[in-house]
């Protein structure tokens, strides 16, 4: 029981740790300092669960990081609000991405898909 108890805490920090690595990279890149709020738009989709999980656990703070997430499942708006400055990251899955890029325009402001 041991065993499964330690498997499941290691599965567990992975994503959380692969979540905080890559808003830290984020907000080194220049986006956003420590004082500023990464705003990050996310659709309602179970695939970026390691996020929420990390902002519930409170990873991001602990990491001086202030990061809002809102949620959008409507691409057009998506689209919109980072064409407008209004977020600094645009979560999305795959086909979303071929969508965005194929739309222009965001990749000029400097959106990595994640």
């Amino acid at each position: 029981m041991k065993l499964a108890e330690n498997v499941r805490e290691f599965i567990m920090r992975q994503p959380i740790t692969l979540a905080v690595s890559a808003f830290s990279v984020l907000a080194g890149a220049g986006a956003a300092s420590a004082a500023d709020e990464i705003r990050v738009l996310t659709p309602t989709w179970l695939g970026f669960a390691p996020l929420y999980i990390a902002q519930d656990l409170g990873c991001f703070e602990e990491n001086d990081l202030a990061v809002s997430m809102t949620f959008e499942d409507d691409l057009t708006n998506k689209l919109a609000a980072m064409t407008r400055g209004d977020i600094e990251v645009l979560m999305r899955s795959v086909g979303e991405g071929v969508v965005a890029q194929s739309c222009g325009g965001w990749s000029r402001r400097g959106s990595w898909p994640l």
